[in-house]
């Protein structure tokens, strides 16, 4: 089927909804890594621009900001999981992640 079957807004509902689930996403990031909370930091930027794109404005710059912000979302989804197999094959840091949370005693 294609996406105007659905009705309107459908896919900007659809793109609010994982942006809310991203959104406390990243909440949750935040006791792991820098690296890890961009990620969702721009994820969730990027659901954002692209469902405010989709709802009917007209004007496609939202749309094309969201792919664009989706791009840096994805370079920075490809650090932060090479940055942690790297990181764990050498056994010390080789890229850095900034732990955002602070060591138990």
């Amino acid at each position: 089927m294609e996406a105007s079957s659905y009705g309107p807004g459908a896919i900007s509902a659809y793109l609010w909804i994982w942006g809310g689930f991203t959104l406390y996403m990243f909440f949750a990031s935040l006791r792991t890594t820098a690296a890890v909370a961009v990620v969702f930091l721009l994820l969730w930027i990027t659901f954002f621009l692209l469902a405010i794109g989709d709802m009917g404005s007209g004007h496609p710059t939202w749309t094309h900001w969201g792919g664009y912000v989706g791009i840096a979302t994805a370079a920075a989804a490809f650090y932060a999981s090479f940055a942690a197999v790297i990181n764990s094959t050498f056994g010390r840091v080789v890229l850095p992640v900034v732990p955002l949370s602070r060591p138990r005693a």
